[in-house]
């Protein structure tokens, strides 16, 4: 099977578990945001973005969740834009 067919096939599953533990991966500090990616073999994986390069923060977060991998992402702080006038 085509990588593009299995990701769009996959993609309502790691959705779903993604949507299930978003609250709980949000509780740990230092998570700021989390989203659905590719590993580079072409599987889907749940990326877990966090704001500083942190050990102790690595340790916490899962290496798979619902037997999907999870990879974590040093993205930096994020902060809301402000409105544009």
């Amino acid at each position: 099977m085509c990588i593009m067919k299995r990701l769009i096939m996959n993609r309502s599953d790691i959705e779903r578990v993604k949507e299930a533990h978003t609250a709980e991966l949000m509780r740990i500090g230092g998570v700021v945001g989390i989203y659905v990616g590719v590993t580079r073999r072409g599987n889907q994986c749940i990326v877990v973005m966090i704001d500083e390069d942190n050990a102790a923060i690595r340790r916490i977060i899962p290496a798979r969740i619902e037997g999907y991998k999870v990879k974590v992402e040093v993205s930096g702080p994020i902060k809301p834009m402000g409105r544009h006038s």
